[in-house]
Order: C-alpha cells, then structure tokens, then sequence
C-alpha cells in the first residue's frame, strides 16, 4: 500500500501518550465518569465468564457485538464520520506505538488506570470514540480493539453499499488488470469495490477473491492442491 502521513490528530494521540503514559504506569487515581452511549454500547456486558472462553469463534461474536453497539450509536447520534475518523486514528496510533496496546490489553493493570490513560489521550476527541475506549478497558476488552475496529469498516461499508475486496496474486496486477477485475465485481454485486491488491508468488498463476468470510480461489497452486487430493483418492 502506499505511505499515507499520519493525519493531524494521529500526532496529536502520539504526543499525549508519551505524556501521558507515567498514568498507565499505575500512578493515576481511579475516576468516575457518566456514560454518553446508547443503551446498546453499555449493555455490551460479560454475562458471568462466559466470553472469557478463547473460543475463536466466541470471541468474533464478542468483537460483532461491541463494533455494531458503537455503529448503531453514531448512527444514532449522526457521528458517524466523526467517530470513525477518531477510532482509525487511534488503531493507527496503536501501530505506531505498540506499547500502548500492551499496556491496554495487559490484564494485569486495574481498569482504572487504563481509563487516567484514555482520559489524558483523547481529550478534545469524539465523546463517543473516547467513551466507547473506556468502556473496552473497563471490561478488559483492549486486546480486542483492532478486530473492533475491522468490523466496524465492515459495517461502514455495508451501510454504504460499498464492498471491501482483497485480491491476491502471483504478480502485480497493472491497473487496467485491477480495474477490470472490480468492474466485474461492481456488476455483479451492484456495489461500489474497494480492493486491496496484495501479492503472494505461492499462488503460482490466478488469483484469490476475499470479500468478507466469502473466498473464491482460481490459483494454480490450488488447482495443484485438489489433483494432489484426487490421486491420493484414487490411490486409496
């Protein structure tokens, strides 16, 4: 993918944390806060332990749950671009500063310390993003934030009947090649295409479509798989 600079509020979370991090470090003093969130972020609950289980699949429903809870409510209080600008950024700054989301995700430091931190960071921030952070710490849901984030984009793109598509290849595709691709996708879906190139020279020759959990796979290397799989069939 191509560079694209940190946007401003990107600097303006980086600058904060460093200034902010002795806070995370367990030298804040627990708060209180009211929450601003429709009823549907604060009933994102742990009923009991049960979401606690390492179940792959458990944990998408938990990750579902929490990024349609916080799509419904910018919807709800038409935010929506505000509140994804500002979780983007915030996902971003987790990139570049890994050690913040050790220190959100790590189980060991209480609640309220992780909320000082978000406090100090998001001032000025969308309400909604800023509490939303908060309540993920409150329930020891950090670790969770970037799968979060990924479902939210899905929602934002189902809402805008927009189709987010990866295409992998055994060489780069020119653009004329990419194009043509997403214009049959565009018809066949009746849905405006973001595609993600992405190169894996495994693959051989062909391609590999992924819109969401859908997969179509024409690569040579699969081909090759399923004769394996027949004559080793056969053979049996």
């Amino acid at each position: 993918r191509a560079y694209s600079a940190p946007s401003s509020n990107t600097l303006r979370l980086l600058a904060r944390y460093q200034a902010a991090r002795r806070v995370a470090l367990g030298r804040a003093r627990p708060f209180k806060y009211e929450r601003s969130l429709r009823p549907g972020i604060a009933c994102c609950q742990r009923p009991g332990n049960s979401e606690a289980s390492p179940d792959g699949a458990l944990m998408g429903v938990v990750e579902q749950k929490y990024a349609l809870a916080l799509y419904e409510a910018a919807l709800d209080k038409e935010r929506l671009a505000e509140v994804r600008s500002d979780l983007a950024d915030f996902v971003k700054v987790e990139h570049e500063v890994p050690e913040l989301a050790a220190v959100l995700a790590n189980p060991t430091l209480d609640s309220a310390s992780k909320e000082a931190l978000l406090v100090e960071l998001m001032v000025g921030s969308e309400p909604l993003v800023r509490d939303f952070l908060r309540l993920l710490a409150e329930k020891g849901r950090g670790s969770l934030l970037e799968e979060i984030a990924r479902e939210f984009e899905a929602l934002v793109a189902a809402g805008e009947r927009r189709l987010q598509v990866t295409v992998t290849t055994a060489q780069a595709l020119s653009d004329e090649e990419a194009g043509s691709i997403v214009t049959k996708i565009e018809a066949a879906t009746g849905c405006s295409v973001d595609v993600e190139r992405r190169v894996d020279r495994s693959l051989i020759g062909g391609l590999v479509v992924q819109a969401g959990s859908l997969r179509m796979d024409t690569s040579i290397s699969r081909r090759i798989e399923n004769l394996r799989k027949e004559l080793v069939e056969t053979r049996s």
